[in-house]
């Protein structure tokens, strides 16, 4: 039976440091799953970010790059014992990009958590919370907000277990086993 946990937090709040080293203690081969849109990377700060998360990494897991395809796994699954996706943040902005509304993106989503958890047997999904703060003043912030808070409710209620990050600390919300 496979193993999902869903980690959020706020943005450099530890939760993509954290992942990695719950992976770290998986046994089997590790793939990661990179959600980077490409222009995205281009930025110089990204640039940085995407070097420090690489060094994070143990130097055999396998990569893939998922940007451009969200909520599909393009690669032989097979291979791949545990599986960490950084992160549903940047699928929901290409969903967003391709004008997808928030109950076909949640549906997106839910028939790819189905599909994962047949594949792999630990799956670590990583997302950003952004409904704790005030109401965004422009439409697509609300609307990727909605989007994205729609999609983490359905990864949430999926997970086995789900962890808060605050400050590189952990907060275990939900441990169902």
């Amino acid at each position: 039976m496979s193993e999902i946990i869903f980690i959020l937090g706020g943005a450099e709040s530890g939760k993509s440091s954290f992942a990695v080293n719950l992976l770290k203690k998986a046994k089997g081969k590790k793939g990661f799953v990179a959600t980077c849109v490409a222009g995205v990377a281009g930025d110089p700060e990204m640039k940085i970010k995407i070097k420090k998360h690489k060094k994070e990494r143990p130097f055999n897991w396998t990569t893939f790059e998922a940007a451009g395809t969200p909520f599909k796994l393009n690669f032989d699954h097979k291979k791949i014992d545990s599986l960490l996706i950084d992160s549903l943040t940047l699928w929901v902005s290409s969903l967003m990009l391709q004008n997808f509304k928030k109950e076909d993106a949640r549906n997106k989503c839910k028939k790819f958590l189905n599909e994962v958890k047949q594949k792999f047997k630990q799956i670590v999904i990583v997302s950003d919370e952004v409904g704790q703060g005030i109401v965004p003043e422009n439409p697509d912030a609300r609307r990727f907000r909605q989007i994205l808070g729609a999609v983490n409710q359905e990864v949430a209620k999926t997970a086995n277990k789900v962890f808060m990050i605050t400050a590189g600390i952990p907060l275990l919300l939900k441990n169902e086993w």
